[in-house]
């Protein structure tokens, strides 16, 4: 029955990630933030949008593999459960928690008004907001025997964020243009103060996923075994 949940699932949020991907390179060329040196790749919001598309269609894979050879562990659902609790989890509450906290407190800093007249509010929602939805859902839904350990998920977990953060830095150092315009604007201390604290919500989502992801089994699993059980 998980295995089959499973299946679906990764088929859904595969096909959801496939299409908002799909848009965001149609649409996001055209937008006036987009301009420049890196495109629509300067926004960590693009890098998670990617890193989940790949990750939904890797995951449905070893769906399907793992429902012809009824493996519950092998190898791929390890690389799985990794990517998924050192990456996609962490970095998919990220960008949907501080994105909205950025937007309901001023939304010119991080997605001015003008954004509305290129993108759907439903694609700003599969952008912003799918993007935690759906490895929430995961995380309470489908085991994760392979869930990284701290060592290993926090080494993963800033490993990808320093890759991001030197790439922010070399367009700001050398092509003067800042993902965000109040990056430009922070002295040095301040700027090292916010991606410090950036660093520390990564470290709460991470924490977060941890902690759920060491959950053995699934609410839809425990409500399986216990009707047996009367039976």
């Amino acid at each position: 029955m998980e295995r089959l949940l499973s299946f679906f699932l990764y088929l859904v949020f595969a096909g959801f990630h496939a299409y908002a991907a799909y848009y965001a390179r149609a649409i996001m060329p055209e937008l006036p933030i987009a301009k420049g040196k890196g495109g629509i790749n300067k926004f960590l919001t693009s890098w998670n949008l990617h890193l989940q598309t790949i990750y939904y269609y890797y995951a449905v894979i070893v769906a399907v593999f793992a429902l012809i050879t009824k493996a519950e562990r092998n190898i791929f659902i390890t690389i799985r459960d990794y990517v998924f609790g050192a990456l996609v989890f962490p970095i998919g509450t990220y960008v949907s928690i501080v994105f909205w906290a950025m937007y309901n407190f001023d939304r010119r800093v991080i997605y001015p008004p003008v954004m509305d007249d290129y993108v759907p509010v439903a694609m700003n929602h599969a952008w912003h907001t799918a993007v935690a939805v759906f490895p929430i859902m995961e995380i309470l839904l489908i085991r994760h025997h392979g869930y990284p350990n701290r060592l290993k998920g926090y080494a993963g977990l800033f490993s990808f964020k320093l890759v991001y953060l030197l790439w922010v830095f070399y367009l700001g150092i050398y092509h003067n243009l800042w993902v965000y315009p109040f990056m430009k604007m922070m002295s040095n201390i301040a700027f090292t103060v916010f991606i410090l604290i950036s660093v520390a919500i990564d470290a709460v989502f991470f924490e977060i996923g941890f902690r759920l992801g060491k959950i053995e089994t699934p609410p839809i699993e425990r409500s399986t075994s216990r009707k047996k059980k009367r039976n």
